[in-house]
């Protein structure tokens, strides 16, 4: 099963992405920023990560794993959720975003679709 680290501050935001995630056959662990994230990924290993932060928190946290030495760290393919729909998902993915898309309720099912496109998993491999 593919683990996955959810950062999202807004406890209820975090769990209707935690019940979707988990529903779609998903492991995740969750945070509640970005540098918790970062600890976190420091400690275990994550197929991915979807963060869901304001503009600077995620920046910063795209710079820092990136830029880290540890390779399953700065490899993580990385999905932001933006919160405002104004935002460029470019400067996200220049910065080390593997994917970008708009904030919950839009996200839903686009969510877990963009999961699997980032890990290359056919849904046919995940649990109903």
């Amino acid at each position: 099963m593919a683990k996955v680290l959810l950062i999202e501050s807004n406890k209820q935001v975090r769990e209707m992405y935690r019940t979707l995630i988990e529903n779609a056959g998903f492991d995740v662990t969750s945070t509640l920023d970005a540098r918790e994230g970062k600890e976190a990924l420091s400690k275990e290993n994550f197929s991915s990560v979807i963060i869901n932060s304001p503009r600077q928190e995620t920046f910063w946290f795209l710079g820092v794993v990136r830029a880290s030495h540890n390779i399953s760290v700065s490899t993580v393919p990385i999905l932001v959720i933006l919160e405002d729909s104004n935002d460029s998902s470019l400067d996200y993915i220049e910065a080390g975003a593997s994917k970008c898309l708009s904030k919950f309720p839009a996200s839903g099912e686009r969510l877990i679709e963009e999961l699997r496109s980032i890990l290359n998993i056919p849904k046919l491999q995940l649990k109903s």
